[in-house]
């Protein structure tokens, strides 16, 4: 039989010499080529660092070059002392403009961010108050990173290029001779000179070469080229600072520099600028050297492994007749049979230990086999029992009246009860499918903020009034408790149904702010409105007027035609007070036969008007019974040094007395 060698005793030997003489080579190669290599390789990479480099400094020069032409222009007299309106102004922008081929747009927009003027007229009255440019640059200076064009897209003339407009802004505030601000100068630079500065950059055998170029923004994504954004990635190992290595890139190795724009005064923008080049051509004359030390290496490790192939097959033959009886035993075609006659001592020694580990191992082998047997009964009983107390539990959780959720700390939906999805309104199905953490519900009324205070251990009760993702109103009491299962951390959420009762205390809180006569608000509602007002006002400095008005003699009528027709009469004015008042206004029963109006945002001759209105519509009205009944209103504003929403109702109470006195039905103004 065929003494089977590979990976045997013969076989290593035959390695261990080979890999002997390979490491020779390899030591020898290394100190043949090392200092070339070294020599070779740095000037290499000093010239693509000194390429990028180059590149950076000229987009920095850009960059500053263009924001102080900016700011230079904002403090020029013509432009701070000018009035935008001035035909001069948009001529300067023009010749400004054109100076410089990449400006895309240039334009001043007054303090309140509308385009005042631009060169070619472009996006003037155009408001740009949410702009980043305009808010930044109502302060300071300002250089904005590259984005795409929004407002002058489809106002500039299309680009000879495939590429999208993209722009850079630079910005800077104009102050008046008294450091006001009168508005802000922006230009919108083309990203496009970004593609000449890297040409004039690069050596003219770039192409030739495999040698590329990029601009990186500060969040590690492609600027430039255009053709490179979402299918060029850059390495997180390139996010330093100057560096210049060999790393892998997508398929294929590179020598890579990289550096970082500096920052254009205060304007940290981020940019990086990073040259590649493959170093299969980077390298390449290294690489040819390597390959003939590798190929002499290889040749004299094969004359070493063929000799010790022949000198290692003499000790190799008894270990082989050893590992056939093991494998004998291994595939339990019996003891095998461990003998070495023409082996050395070692080797008969190895015999004898092999066979007496054989008659152990089969012994052990078959009392194995009968404890497997054991522990498979074992296992089968217990999973019959815990697939009986899981149906148990899953009737327990069902039966329950309460909403039953279980949620793990990734916000998967592990567990819903029948309570459950009757109170939310979906199937168990549609819940199970939930993940807490993409619900805007959870947020925004509190629950996925109790959910995360669950999850690290702290229980939570909440009422939820809000609509469901499946559209069902509902009102629920929320208890979250904390769980643990397997050392990860669950959530469990107790639904209760409290919908009756949380609508029954909406509806006596909407009682308690109404007149149970009028059906208008009453005096508690009317304190409270006033209070806003007088908050707003302080807040906005915007004033609002109070109407106190009393029924003319209110008495005579419950006198002469009893209480019941009083309030047919109150009842009736608080109708008429509703249908005269702006559907902003505020109409209350103050008490008695008073009634107040609050009118918000309304200067005093506004309030006049609506004052004058409502007398007018009450004294003209039939009243059953009565007859004709008129009103006495007094009107007051409110004032920024009022101390509280009080001062304002006293001075209409006192012009209310006023009107009474010069004769009742009729406006008196405070």
């Amino acid at each position: 039989m065929t003494v089977r060698t590979f990976g045997g005793f013969r076989t290593r030997l035959t390695l261990l010499l080979g890999g002997l003489s390979l490491v020779f080579g390899a030591v020898s190669t290394w100190y043949v080529d090392r200092y070339a290599s070294e020599r070779m390789t740095a000037a290499r990479g000093q010239t693509l660092q000194e390429v990028t480099q180059a590149i950076a400094v000229a987009v920095e020069t850009n960059l500053a070059e263009r924001e102080r032409e900016i700011v230079l222009l904002s403090k020029a007299p013509s432009i701070r002392q000018a009035d935008f309106d001035n035909p001069a102004i948009r001529t300067f922008l023009d010749q400004v403009k054109s100076s410089y081929r990449h400006y895309a747009w240039m334009g001043i927009a007054d303090a309140g961010g509308v385009v005042a003027v631009a060169a070619g007229r472009l996006l003037e009255g155009e408001s740009v108050a949410p702009r980043p440019w305009f808010i930044a640059g109502q302060k300071a200076p300002f250089v904005g990173d590259v984005h795409g064009a929004v407002l002058l897209a489809s106002k500039l003339p299309a680009s000879s290029s495939r590429e999208p407009l993209r722009l850079i802004d630079f910005a800077a505030p104009i102050v008046d001779q008294a450091g006001a601000l009168k508005g802000v100068l922006a230009a919108h630079a083309s990203w496009n000179w970004v593609t000449e500065v890297i040409a004039m950059a690069l050596p003219a055998s770039a192409a030739q070469d495999g040698i590329e170029a990029f601009v990186v923004s500060g969040k590690g994504e492609v600027l430039y080229p255009f053709a490179a954004i979402d299918h060029v990635s850059i390495p997180a190992v390139l996010q330093g600072g100057t560096s210049m290595l060999i790393t892998r890139w997508g398929a294929e190795d590179y020598l890579v520099s990289s550096t970082a724009v500096r920052p254009v005064n205060e304007h940290q923008l981020g940019w990086r600028v990073v040259v590649r080049q493959p170093v299969s051509r980077a390298l390449a004359s290294i690489t040819d050297l390597h390959r003939h030390l590798f190929g002499l290496g290889l040749l004299m490790a094969a004359v070493f492994v063929y000799l010790s192939y022949h000198l290692a097959g003499r000790f190799s033959q008894p270990l082989g007749d050893l590992a056939r009886a093991a494998r004998c035993v291994e595939q339990g075609e019996g003891p095998g049979v461990f003998a070495a006659p023409g082996g050395s001592n070692e080797i008969r020694d190895l015999s004898r230990s092999l066979r007496g580990m054989t008659d152990t191992l089969i012994a052990q082998r078959k009392a194995l086999e009968d404890a497997n047997l054991q522990l498979e009964r074992k296992v089968e009983e217990r999973t019959a029992e815990l697939r009986q107390q899981k149906v148990l539990n899953e009737s327990i959780v069902h039966a329950s009246s309460n909403g039953l959720l279980l949620y793990e700390a990734d916000g998967r939906c592990v567990l819903a009860n029948e309570a459950a999805a009757e109170i939310i309104g979906a199937g168990i199905d549609a819940l199970l499918a939930q993940n807490f953490h993409e619900l805007p519900s959870w947020r925004t009324n509190g629950l996925h903020e109790a959910a995360m205070q669950a999850i690290g251990g702290k229980a939570s009760q909440c009422l939820v009034s809000t609509q469901s993702t499946f559209g069902k109103a509902v009102d629920c009491l929320a208890t979250l408790v904390p769980l643990q299962h397997d050392e990860k951390p669950m959530v469990l959420v107790l639904l209760k149904d409290v919908s009756e009762l949380v609508e029954a205390n909406r509806q006596l809180e909407r009682l308690a702010r109404r007149d149970a006569l009028t059906a208008v608000h009453n005096r508690l509602a009317a304190n409270e409105k006033l209070r806003g007002e007088f908050l707003r006002m302080k807040r906005t400095g915007k004033a609002y007027c109070v109407l106190l008005m009393d029924i003319d003699h209110f008495k005579r009528v419950n006198d002469c035609f009893g209480h019941e027709t009083g309030d047919v009469v109150l009842k009736q004015v608080a109708g008429l007070l509703q249908e005269s008042a702006r559907a902003s206004d505020f109409v209350a029963r103050f008490g008695g036969e008073e009634f107040l109006v609050v009118l918000p945002d309304t200067p005093l001759e506004g309030g006049r008007v609506v004052a004058e209105k409502i007398r007018a519509g009450i004294a003209g009205a039939a009243f059953p019974m009565v007859g004709r009944v008129s009103l006495s209103i007094g009107l007051a504003t409110s004032a920024r040094d009022d101390m509280n929403e009080d001062d304002a109702v006293r001075r209409a109470d006192a012009a209310l007395y006023q009107a009474k006195e010069a004769g009742r039905n009729q406006v008196v103004a405070a």
